[in-house]
């Protein structure tokens, strides 16, 4: 993997986002901004969503009628959606901040929404559908929050596709990677432990 002089600083920025020309249904509920000397990333979050994660439902009074209390309930349940994926937009930035700063595929680490999940103390399924139809604008175009989510298997190929193409045309190597090498660098540089068999 190219290395990436970066600075361990994460810059978090809350902006109110104007109509632009995109379709409804592909807005982003976030920008990411690569900037310069020194190389790093910067994130700017939907207002609407900063919002949702700063609101707090006041406890209710006995004195509620049953369609008062039916509203605070709603309320409540756009308030945690809406702080949870405010939440998840944060730790995706951060655990793929490499490839934000250098915008280079092979830096993209493995993350299953089943770690989103345990580190926002929720159910998977919940994680699964906050997901869908949220979008991240980066310089290369909007895509959605879950193409961050990448499995090993979409890492490894990268790693075999990409690298290892080049490390060959280069000549620092003449033969592919072994998948005891692949598993090396997996646990090296991403952190990530995995069998030969899931290698192969």
């Amino acid at each position: 993997v190219d290395r990436v002089n970066i600075i361990s600083s994460m810059q978090v920025n809350i902006v109110n986002r104007q109509q632009t020309a995109q379709k409804k249904d592909t807005n982003p509920i976030a920008t990411i901004k690569r900037l310069p000397n020194p190389p790093r990333a910067e994130i700017q979050i939907d207002s609407d969503e900063e919002y949702g994660y700063r609101y707090n439902i006041e406890r209710e009074s006995d004195r509620l009628n049953e369609d008062e209390q039916s509203f605070v309930d709603r309320l409540k349940m756009i308030n945690h959606r809406r702080s949870l994926t405010f939440r998840m937009i944060q730790f995706t930035f951060n655990h793929q901040y490499m490839y934000f700063v250098g915008m280079n595929p092979c830096h993209l680490k493995p993350l299953c929404q089943a770690q989103i999940a345990r580190e926002m103390g929720e159910h998977e399924s919940t994680i699964s559908r906050i997901l869908r139809h949220k979008y991240i604008e980066t310089e290369n175009g909007i895509s959605p929050l879950v193409f961050f989510c990448q499995s090993k298997g979409e890492v490894i190929e990268r790693i075999i596709k990409v690298r290892e193409k080049e490390v060959i045309s280069s000549g620092e190597r003449e033969t592919p990677f072994s998948d005891a090498e692949i598993a090396d660098i997996l646990e090296r540089e991403y952190r990530t432990k995995v069998s030969r068999r899931t290698v192969t």
